[in-house]
């Protein structure tokens, strides 16, 4: 993967290849255990995240991947997610780490399992 903050990823077994996640101009947001958030190698604080988002997507669809501690607060990766909404963000994946043993000497590209963010109902009359 390229430069960025490091985490220990959670395992998975059903993920799949996300060579897109190693290009120099994908979007990461790492989410730390500690609960601190990086776009990039930038620190961010939740509620600047949208509007980052915002200034970084580009005219096509671009996906987002999010590079979250396994022992981070699954609060913190919502507010994540909520921030991706609220920028236009439509595809995001989690990126994981498989248990599987990789040979030494070779390139192992990132996996993750990828999501669609739904739109929000508007709220139902009272």
């Amino acid at each position: 993967m390229q430069k960025g903050i490091s985490v220990e990823l959670a395992p998975t077994s059903s993920a799949v290849p996300v060579p897109d996640a190693d290009k120099q101009d994908a979007l990461i947001i790492t989410v730390t255990d500690a609960g601190r958030l990086y776009f990039g190698i930038d620190l961010v604080t939740p509620g600047s995240l949208a509007e980052k988002l915002k200034d970084r997507l580009s005219d096509h669809t671009q996906n987002l991947y999010i590079k979250a501690d396994a022992r981070a607060s699954y609060a913190i990766v919502v507010k994540v997610l909520d921030a991706a909404r609220a920028a236009g963000v439509e595809h995001v994946t989690l990126l994981t780490t498989q248990p599987k043993p990789a040979q030494a000497g070779t390139v192992v590209l990132p996996e993750g399992i990828e999501m669609e963010l739904a739109r929000r109902s508007p709220a139902a009359p009272k």
